[in-house]
């Protein structure tokens, strides 16, 4: 959790032990992190929090808010009428293996899943399997979508169904025969025609406007998991007053290491103030601390949630505020991550509780 300028002192410090300065390493089990320092030759393991006295000269106060918003109606609607087709692929899916009860089941238990079924197919063959490979692969999509209508825009889940029409595969045909998703896609032209804005931007654009009312040159940084989400954010942000936004993507979405570089030049020079971005913002480049960050969506990654952090409160104090869309996977993903952040720290704290009995 140390900044990399705490590891390194401690690094510096280390001339008669090799210690191993954690910098929030990747979800590592106890026998995990002990495989690594006996590898590595490395005799103690050091954990660094912010509030610890040798820490705090290199960090500056960050101020933590949590935003909630409620899902309107028409959202529920859409929402209500995938889940059922979720939950008919997650019951079907019972015959192939699943035991958790269908209202628990994750992305993760059906990738589980999937990988175990194309094992049998490699062997067997059989035309059960092949079946449970393709509502495996529907679940998936479904809940895709899903966790788009929950947590980024109605455009973005358009766009994911319009993709659907392109995409050969037997299971985007037949979600998209189904009456459900029918409905849905045509309560999604009718709200795109009405250029309805959900309350998740809303939101986002209340924050920023009254922020740069109150300091046009203030620097801010929006996380989003999406591409898509990154251009629909872009273009709103530029109807506010003062607001100079650009986006930040990766190389797979079409930026190369240059463009990220400029971009990240003009940001830090003041040609724009609003900087937009994937995961490429939380890691690897080199962003000058920013005033407030904003994550527009949760991740349930507790090294995510922390790389987004430490963007914030690096030179001078600064914010972060947490979009969360109240009942969706905003919720969960928040808590996932503090669960294993919390977990991190108890594996590190008793490795180091270990090697202070020895």
């Amino acid at each position: 959790f140390a900044n990399t300028i705490v590891a390194k002192k401690y690094n510096e410090q280390a001339s008669n032990k090799r210690i191993l300065a954690l910098t929030a390493s990747p979800g590592y089990s106890k026998e995990k992190i002990r495989e690594i320092c006996q590898n590595l030759f490395i005799e103690n393991v050091e954990m660094k929090m912010e509030q610890d006295e040798d820490v705090t000269p290199y960090i500056q106060e960050k101020e933590v808010e949590f935003v909630t918003v409620n899902l309107p109606q028409e959202i529920k609607d859409m929402h209500n009428l995938l889940k059922q087709s979720y939950r008919e692929k997650v019951n079907n899916l019972k015959k192939f293996g699943l035991t958790k009860p269908s209202s628990i089941v994750n992305k993760r238990d059906i990738i589980s899943l999937q990988k175990r079924l194309q094992a049998t197919t490699r062997s067997s063959k059989s035309f059960a399997s092949f079946w449970g490979i393709s509502l495996t692969a529907q679940a998936l999509k479904l809940s895709h979508a899903m966790e788009l209508l929950e947590t980024q825009s109605i455009k973005s889940l358009q766009k994911f169904l319009e993709k659907l029409n392109d995409d050969n595969s037997k299971a985007a045909k037949l979600i998209l025969k189904e009456d459900n998703i029918k409905k849905t896609i045509d309560l999604l032209k009718v709200l795109v025609e009405k250029s309805f804005v959900n309350q998740k931007i809303q939101k986002l654009l209340e924050i920023i406007n009254e922020e740069l009312k109150n300091n046009p040159n203030k620097k801010i940084i929006v996380f989003a998991n999406y591409r898509d989400t990154v251009d629909e954010l872009v273009e709103h942000l530029k109807t506010i007053e003062n607001a100079k936004p650009i986006k930040l993507v990766g190389h797979k979405e079409g930026f190369s290491q240059k463009d990220q570089v400029s971009t990240v030049k003009k940001f830090s020079e003041g040609i724009y103030n609003i900087l937009i971005g994937t995961s490429i913002m939380e890691e690897g480049l080199d962003i000058i601390s920013c005033d407030l960050a904003v994550f527009y969506d949760m991740v349930p990654s507790e090294i995510r949630t922390i790389q987004r952090r430490g963007r914030v409160g690096r030179v001078r104090p600064g914010k972060i505020i947490m979009l969360i869309a109240k009942g969706t996977r905003d919720e969960a993903f928040r808590w996932t991550a503090h669960r294993k952040e919390k977990a991190m720290r108890n594996v590190i704290k008793n490795i180091k509780d270990e090697q202070e009995e020895q």
